[in-house]
């Protein structure tokens, strides 16, 4: 789980800093998160495939080949 921290922490395991961003187990993320100690943070990657611009690309390739 990637959490972004709001108050620097610390426990057993993990020293975090304010701003920092880390990855972390589910459960010491959810317990952060609830604490209000960090924030979750979501992926938004975009996982569609934009088939319009792989052409526009391939046309390119093709008029540069001639080149």
């Amino acid at each position: 789980m990637k959490i972004k921290i709001t108050t620097s922490c610390s426990g057993l395991t993990f020293s975090f800093y304010e701003g920092q961003t880390v990855d972390v187990d589910k459960k010491i993320g959810e317990d952060l998160v609830q604490c209000g100690f960090a924030e979750e943070v979501r992926d938004t990657k975009i996982t569609r495939r934009d088939t319009k611009s792989k052409t526009v690309q391939s046309k390119t390739e093709e008029e540069n080949a001639d080149d």
